[in-house]
């Protein structure tokens, strides 16, 4: 078991929590990764973030969401400009345990936090956290939804919120 500890503060770029406290903890198991994240000192709702489905992660990686599926109609002429894209968000899924369920913004993070988790976080420590299995690894995150409901009109203040929030769970694993 290993234990990761961040303390911050909101700046003033985020107006509505200009000076509260940002503290972030995150304890690695086995199968599982328990993250807290806690604003002015409060938690209030729990997501478990899983991958979907049980593919191997290069079936994963090379599936497509949009473009051809390589097969033309007969009127049809290929567009040499026509590229494929990737969603990796798709590939998790949001259970909430303890909190709104209506709430349409939490999953959004917790599936971001769970992409960079994927993406960033777990490959590059991967001899320290889990060796070279780091596939099957899943999300338990608590936080306080508080802080995302302050500004409900301003999407640049919630943009900016979750960036400092990836950045910071980021730098929790750099110290």
């Amino acid at each position: 078991m290993l234990y990761f500890e961040f303390k911050g503060e909101f700046g003033p770029d985020v107006k509505s929590l200009e000076g509260s406290t940002l503290n972030i903890s995150a304890t690695h198991f086995t199968n599982q990764i328990l993250i807290q994240i806690r604003a002015s000192g409060e938690m209030d709702s729990t997501y478990e973030v899983t991958q979907r489905g049980i593919r191997p992660m290069e079936q994963i990686f090379s599936r497509p969401i949009a473009g051809q599926n390589g097969v033309l109609e007969e009127n049809e002429e290929e567009e040499e400009e026509f590229e494929t894209m990737r969603d990796h968000l798709s590939d998790y899924n949001v259970i909430v345990r303890l909190g709104d369920s209506n709430d349409a913004k939490i999953p959004v993070i917790c599936t971001q936090i769970a992409n960079l988790y994927q993406t960033v976080i777990l490959p590059q420590s991967a001899p320290v956290l889990r060796g070279d299995n780091f596939s099957g690894v899943n999300l338990l995150i608590t936080l306080n939804s508080k802080m995302w409901r302050q500004d409900e009109n301003d999407s640049n203040v919630d943009f900016a919120k979750l960036v400092f929030l990836l950045k910071s769970i980021k730098e929790m694993y750099v110290k």
